[in-house]
C-alpha cells in the first residue's frame, strides 16, 4: 500500500477523494487537510504520494516545500483548469501527474499508480502540444 497524503482545501473534495482512495488496496490515505497544514504534514506522514489541489494562491510554494522534503513525495496535481501554460508551468515546476476535477475516478486513480519517476501523468484527452512539450524534454 502506497502511503497517500491529500491537501485540498475544500471539505467536499477533500472527503470525497479520502473515500475514494480509501476503497482501492494500493492506497493507504495516511493523512487529508487544508493546503495550511500541508508541510506539517508531509513531515510527519511521510507519504510516498501527494494530491495537492493548485488552486490556492499558495499552491506553488507549497509544491516546492514539498518537493524539497527528503525523501520528497511524488506529486500529483488537481487542477480547475486544463490549459497549455497551467499544464507545463507545472510540469516544469516538478509534478509527477495533472488532473482536473472533472476527471473520472479510474483516471484519477490511474494517475496516483504512475510510480516512474521520469515520466509525468497526464489525462488522455491532453492537448497534442502539451504531450510533444514533454517528448521534446520540457519536463
Amino acid at each position: 500500500m502506497q502511503p497517500v497524503l491529500l491537501i485540498v482545501d475544500v471539505p467536499f473534495y477533500r472527503d470525497g477523494l479520502q473515500r475514494l482512495l480509501s476503497q482501492d488496496e494500493a492506497f493507504m490515505v495516511v493523512g487529508a487537510v487544508s493546503s495550511e497544514e500541508a508541510v506539517a504534514a508531509a513531515t510527519r506522514e511521510n507519504p510516498a504520494l501527494v494530491l495537492l489541489d493548485i488552486s490556492p494562491p499558495d499552491a506553488r510554494r507549497r509544491l516546492q516545500q514539498l518537493l524539497a522534503l527528503s525523501p520528497a513525495p511524488r506529486v500529483v496535481a488537481m487542477a480547475v483548469e486544463e490549459t497549455h501554460e497551467s499544464i507545463v508551468g507545472w510540469i516544469e515546476a516538478g509534478i509527477a501527474g495533472y488532473v482536473t476535477r472533472n476527471a473520472t475516478s479510474s483516471e484519477l486513480i490511474q494517475a496516483l499508480r504512475i510510480e516512474d519517476r521520469r515520466s509525468v501523468w497526464l489525462l488522455p484527452r491532453a492537448p497534442p502540444a502539451i504531450r510533444a512539450h514533454r517528448a521534446r524534454g520540457g519536463a
